[in-house]
């Protein structure tokens, strides 16, 4: 009897203490998990309108996202989703528990309406128990449309209500899924510890909405908030080998600084950036079907990795920028007013020690590849050179014997002074014929030609 009590008292403690563990979830665009296990789930999708009835961008088989992204092959490039979620698509959920179930009996819920002071009727679950070990995992599914039918901005297949909204959230900012277990096997399932909760998001984008697929391209944080930019929307172009990178983001905060650019008060907060590399004439021929390149903002709202890998040398490319928050809607590309001079360039190979620092000598010279005399060099170089085939010749021949040069130039001091001097009128060349194109600088040659030909010829006249 005594041994009896004693285990019983073992007991109670450990049901006391038992607790329902989330180990993953599935079927989302994206989610997020705390250090506590805490999940948060996103969906994002796309639409468009047809008189007052939506329709998504794409639909599955239920059992995996789908991508709107591959069928939008028009152009310019409209809002897209490459994980985009639909009423039909399962919601995963596998659990633990820290104690033995056996014919444990389990629902699941979520918030009745806009609010979240109370729940709505219970999942229809295929087996309304479970039974499992103590922290054997075990998963359960509910689809999309059963919260989108208990929120009034969504039906239940999850188009938008109404159909033609622009762009549209859950109306329960607070909307959360609700999994309760019977970890002590009493059959009532309102103790505290029997119940844990996800969070979930869910974004919609018309994408026939303009406004929804591009805004303007910026220069500056102070263009981007005249503008009223949403995410960031110009960049400063960067050109090395097989690669584009931005040398600096612009949006209505400043890129890295901490701040989060400006978002509308519907979307979830931002993730990233989606880079597209196209060979295109300018962005507004690049379609979303193409390869997008994402890269996820760090903790600061700068990008750690900031490069456009996987391109062809001397060919040409323009780079598309567009936003994408955490439920991967991808949107707000920058379109609009963008010049084809700072959206797109061809890359070219690099040779050798200095490898990404694309004019050997002058960077040797000027001691950066960032040094404003070495950057007018590389846009002479990407405007004029590899525009024709005789200047790719010439500067592949250069990329060829300039490495040493450049390495015998570096480590002296009196090099680099001689270097620099001996290219400055070079730099005035390349500076007049970006900026003013390449008539004047020919013009100028020619009469700098002529006042010298007649400089002599008056010379000689004087000595007959």
């Amino acid at each position: 009897m005594k041994s009896l009590l004693l285990s019983l008292l073992f007991l109670i403690p450990n049901l006391s203490h038992a607790t329902i563990t989330i180990q993953s979830v599935g079927g989302v665009s994206y989610f997020e998990q705390d250090t506590n296990k805490n999940f948060k789930i996103y969906g994002g999708m796309t639409g468009t309108v047809s008189g007052v009835n939506a329709v998504l961008n794409c639909v599955g088989e239920s059992a995996t996202t789908c991508d709107s992204c591959a069928a939008s092959t028009s152009t310019p490039a409209k809002a897209c989703n490459k994980s985009s979620v639909y009423g039909s698509l399962k919601i995963s959920i596998t659990f633990s528990s820290s104690v033995a179930l056996s014919s444990a009996k389990i629902k699941i819920t979520t918030d009745e309406g806009d609010s979240s002071t109370s729940e709505a009727a219970e999942y229809a679950l295929p087996t309304s128990t479970v039974t499992a070990a103590a922290g054997e995992n075990k998963t359960v599914t509910i689809d999309w449309g059963y919260l989108c039918a208990h929120d009034t901005h969504f039906t239940n297949t999850c188009l938008p209500n109404p159909g033609n909204s622009p762009e549209w959230s859950f109306n329960n900012t607070s909307r959360r899924i609700y999994l309760y277990v019977d970890q002590n096997g009493d059959g009532d399932l309102t103790d505290t510890d029997e119940k844990v909760s996800i969070e979930a998001k869910l974004h919609y984008i018309n994408s026939n909405t303009q406004a929804n697929n591009e805004q303007i391209f910026c220069n500056s944080p102070e263009e981007a908030r005249t503008n009223g930019a949403l995410g960031n929307c110009g960049y400063i172009l960067g050109i090395g080998d097989s690669k584009f990178y931005l040398q600096q983001l612009f949006g209505s905060s400043v890129a890295g600084d901490g701040t989060a650019p400006a978002k509308s008060s519907l979307a979830p907060d931002w993730y990233g950036l989606a880079l597209i590399a196209y060979d295109a004439g300018n962005v507004g021929l690049i379609p979303s079907s193409a390869n997008f390149q994402i890269r996820a903002y760090d903790a600061t709202f700068g990008i750690t990795d900031n490069t456009v890998t996987g391109l062809n040398n001397y060919q040409n490319y323009c780079l598309l920028m567009g936003n994408i928050n955490k439920a991967q809607n991808i949107y707000k590309f920058n379109i609009t007013g963008a010049d084809p001079l700072k959206t797109c360039g061809q890359p070219s190979e690099v040779i050798g020690l200095l490898s990404d620092k694309s004019c050997f000598i002058s960077t040797a010279a000027f001691g950066s590849d960032m040094a404003l005399q070495v950057q007018v060099l590389r846009e002479f170089r990407n405007q004029f050179l590899l525009t024709n085939s005789y200047g790719k010749a010439f500067v592949k021949a250069y990329y060829r014997y300039s490495p040493p040069i450049a390495h015998f130039i570096e480590h002296s001091e009196i090099l680099k002074a001689l270097t620099r001097t001996a290219l400055y009128p070079f730099i005035a060349v390349a500076w007049l014929a970006v900026n003013f194109g390449i008539l004047p600088i020919v013009c100028g040659f020619l009469f700098m030609l002529s006042a010298l030909y007649f400089l002599l010829k008056k010379r000689r006249a004087v000595h007959a």
